[in-house]
């Protein structure tokens, strides 16, 4: 018969085993959990950035800006002129970089061509030199793509280079845009009041 005034040994858990540290052995388990967390985070995909480009200005917005500026720095000046930037032969005008707008001076003040990107910020300022055929440009309310659109349902489908805007001095004159198509070897214009489509000279 068991001793009733026994006592009964308390079984305790076992202490788990201590490093050199005197740390828990377990602690590296820890670790390596947070590194699985911090691999399985990574290979979540990342949302894409809602940022969007500054919109592309057409010519005729552009125009409007730079006239303010040049009324501002050299009263009475005339529009003349505008001429686009382009890195190569292209069949988008929306492939524009930049473009001079240019204006002919009052009296004798040196004519000036200003640069605008196609977001509408003004780059520079350079002489510019007034060519015979040309005069100063009427109001117009055409852009570049629609008047390429025109040119391309006429049938000139090729990359242009250049691509610009003046008024020459004709009979009954009207704001045009001229693209240069290489492969045609021609010029192409487009009449901004009336939307014909010529092609006056070769490239």
């Amino acid at each position: 018969m068991k001793d009733m005034n026994t006592t009964r040994t308390a079984r305790t858990p076992a202490t788990p085993a201590l490093n050199g540290c005197g740390t828990s052995r377990r602690r590296p388990r820890a670790r390596i959990g947070l590194a699985a967390t911090a691999t399985a985070l990574s290979l979540l995909p990342i949302a894409p950035s809602t940022a969007s480009a500054a919109p592309h200005l057409p010519l005729t917005q552009i125009v409007r800006e730079a006239k303010v500026k040049a009324q501002q720095e050299h009263p009475g000046s005339q529009f003349y002129d505008a001429d686009a930037v382009l890195l190569t032969p292209t069949t988008n005008p929306n492939d524009v970089q930049a473009w001079w707008i240019r204006f002919r001076a009052k009296d004798s003040e040196p004519s000036f061509e200003y640069k605008y990107s196609t977001t509408g910020q003004y780059q520079s300022t350079q002489p510019w030199s007034v060519p015979i055929g040309i005069q100063a440009i009427s109001p117009f309310t055409m852009t570049e793509v629609q008047a390429h659109d025109l040119a391309v349902k006429a049938g000139h489908t090729g990359a242009f280079k250049p691509l610009y805007l003046n008024e020459p001095v004709v009979q009954n004159p009207h704001p045009t845009y001229y693209f240069c198509i290489p492969s045609e070897g021609r010029t192409v214009a487009v009449d901004t009041v009336t939307g014909h489509v010529t092609t006056p000279w070769s490239c």
